[in-house]
């Protein structure tokens, strides 16, 4: 709803400023540049226009408009009210991206969600998708409940509804609370029972009103990518690729996976035992793949996060890293298999892979990570969290 430049708040902010036909806006000013216009929707875009257009071309009856956000990439606010710190911030704050953005500030939806719910609502949008900071409701990921974060997102919730717009709660968008990453994160056997502990105070709250709920958003993301990036699993090559330090991401990736698929089992148990209304699904980055290993890539991917079954099932000798292949059922696979009622499926890219053998991404005996990549970075770079302007990290 609003472009960022920078990590920092907007500049030259002007509430109320008119951007667009019909839309009553806000604008940003990137520091030392002009003022641009911040909303990248409005009221009269041709795609929210409900009658059919001149092409013919219509949706189906039912078919519902919505947005969708994630908590770290949106709210801001990361060291307010109680919240915890993830593994997010520590890495972001600690580490370091690109120019050194955080979602310290982001667009700071925290304190004005209820203008960007009026946004919405002046779009003509029926739905909003956002997800849940799991270290805004339990600090430390387990244990006492943090009351201001559960009444942020009720009154976001209550807003979405006094606007017309139903709210679909997306449990976890890969913040995973900083002090679950220090007892081993999605490592940890007893993850899944972090995750339904965290998920049943959600129900509890707000299970009276909202009847769409996502587990988990792209998991493959997590697990197999920027999980493993924070982890220093990933390191940075000269070519502007990540590859994997030899054994270590291969290790820890099939285990990560299995423990996401069963925390969304168990999330998905705790919803149907709660007698709960509405609908619980998964939202996966399905995507088409091609070329030289497109049957690992399709079962990695998609079939994984699909059925559990076809990690045991893909053939040719090329799955060594996923768990158990080819010696039966792991404990939990009745668990994940076919319990979501519903899955949301995001619009990525094809995935195109290069012919040539994959065990060259399993190699052993590759140099240690190159100075200035994320795995070394963390030893290097000193971090913002034990600055004078802000708490400590650890």
């Amino acid at each position: 709803m609003r472009a960022q430049a920078g990590s920092g708040p907007a500049h030259g902010t002007s509430k109320g400023q008119k951007v667009g036909p019909g839309f009553q806006g806000r604008t940003g000013r990137t520091p030392g540049g002009p003022v641009v216009p911040t909303c990248l929707l409005c009221a009269g875009c041709s795609l929210l226009q409900r009658e059919a257009p001149s092409n013919g071309l219509t949706f189906p009856d039912g078919f519902r408009f919505g947005a969708a956000t994630s908590a770290y990439q949106v709210e801001g606010a990361w060291q307010e009210d109680g919240k915890g710190l993830s593994v997010l911030d520590f890495y972001t704050n600690e580490i370091g991206i690109a120019a050194g953005a955080t979602g310290n500030v982001a667009i700071d939806h925290y304190h004005r969600y209820g203008e960007d719910i009026d946004h919405l609502r002046r779009m003509g949008l029926d739905t909003y998708r956002f997800s849940i900071a799991w270290p805004r409701i339990l600090p430390q990921g387990v244990g006492p409940v943090n009351e201001a974060g559960l009444r942020h997102y009720g009154a976001v919730i209550d807003s979405l509804l006094a606007a017309g717009i139903e709210p679909a709660v997306t449990l976890y968008h890969q913040d995973l609370p900083l002090e679950l990453g220090r007892r081993g994160g999605w490592a940890n056997p007893r993850s899944p029972e972090w995750f339904a502990e965290y998920a049943r105070v959600l129900f509890e709250a707000y299970g009276d009103r909202v009847s769409t709920w996502i587990t988990l958003n792209e998991p493959y993301m997590e697990t197999m990518y920027i999980g493993s990036i924070a982890k220093g699993l990933l390191h940075l090559v000269p070519d502007g690729r990540f590859v994997p330090v030899p054994g270590e991401a291969l290790a820890v990736q099939p285990v990560d996976t299995h423990n996401h698929l069963l925390a969304h089992g168990r999330a998905v148990e705790v919803f149907r035992e709660m007698g709960l209304p509405g609908r619980i699904g998964i939202a996966l980055n399905l995507s088409p793949v091609y070329a030289a290993a497109a049957r690992l890539e399709d079962g990695i991917l998609n079939r994984w996060f699909l059925d559990a079954r076809a990690a045991r099932v893909l053939s040719g000798g090329r799955a060594a890293a996923l768990p158990r292949r080819g010696t039966g059922r792991r404990p939990g696979d009745d668990l994940v298999d076919g319990v979501a009622q519903h899955v949301s499926q995001s619009g990525d890219q094809p995935a195109r892979l290069l012919a040539g053998p994959p065990a060259a991404a399993r190699a052993t005996g590759a140099p240690a990570p190159p100075a200035g990549s994320p795995a070394s970075a963390a030893s290097a770079r000193p971090g913002r969290c034990g600055t004078a302007r802000t708490a400590p990290c650890r």
